[in-house]
């Protein structure tokens, strides 16, 4: 139990530091790596508290050293299935790198469970070092796009709309997700705002700025009708 336990203490760790990058990161790029996708974050973190549940429960209720292999199976294929519906059923609103970030994050998972049901290793231990894998990867892929691909901050894609049109009623409206690899994260749409704070619905001057790498021919908008 206490060599679980300091596992269990690194996974804590783990999750706080991928959601201080998570809040580092949502305002300046208006939340681009987790954009649409609150019910496969929720799910996530539902699962986690109810494995670190079931083993508090476990160790001091019922006393059980391990856990069995139907509840091992259970809980791991929920996990994977839940998260794999709902970026089925709201396909059209991930990203590239969302989808593939979800894809490892279930593999992991799977990995995971796989370990634990044929390894002689403390299944406890690699429970908490999966869910651990599974944080640390978000936020290396977080961390890599930011260093790698340098995308704009909406702050950035607002100046350059205005620059571009002479138009400072742009501002930033939302994200369109993109699943072509020369876009994975997506694009910024900006659209004019009325003095009220309402969006024109005159169907006119929406700008899309590529929020990828930092290169000049794709960092320029371009009108959509």
């Amino acid at each position: 139990m206490k060599k679980s336990l300091s596992q269990l203490v690194v996974l804590t760790v783990m999750f706080v530091i991928t959601i201080g990058v998570v809040l580092l990161t949502k305002i300046p790029y208006a939340n681009a790596f987790f954009n649409e996708a609150a019910a496969i974050v929720i799910i996530f973190c539902a699962f986690l508290a109810i494995d670190v549940l079931r083993w508090i429960i476990r160790m001091t209720i019922e006393g059980a050293v391990t856990q069995s292999k139907r509840q091992e199976i259970s809980w791991t294929i929920g996990a994977v299935v839940c998260m794999a519906y709902f970026l089925w059923r709201t396909w059209h609103r991930y990203s590239l790198w969302q989808v593939c970030i979800v894809a490892v994050v279930c593999a992991v998972l799977m990995l995971g469970l796989l370990v634990r049901l044929f390894s002689r290793w403390d299944a406890d231990c690699v429970r908490w070092n999966t869910w651990a894998g599974c944080c640390f990867l978000v936020t290396l892929a977080i961390g890599m796009s930011v260093l790698l691909w340098k995308p704009m901050t909406v702050t950035e894609a607002e100046e350059l709309v205005v620059a571009s049109t002479g138009d400072n009623s742009y501002a930033f409206q939302y994200i369109d997700s993109s699943k072509s690899p020369e876009y994975p994260l997506g694009f910024y749409l900006c659209h004019r705002k009325r003095t009220d704070g309402s969006w024109s619905s005159d169907g006119r001057g929406r700008a899309v700025v590529y929020l990828g790498e930092n290169q000049e021919n794709w960092r320029s908008p371009a009108p959509q009708e």
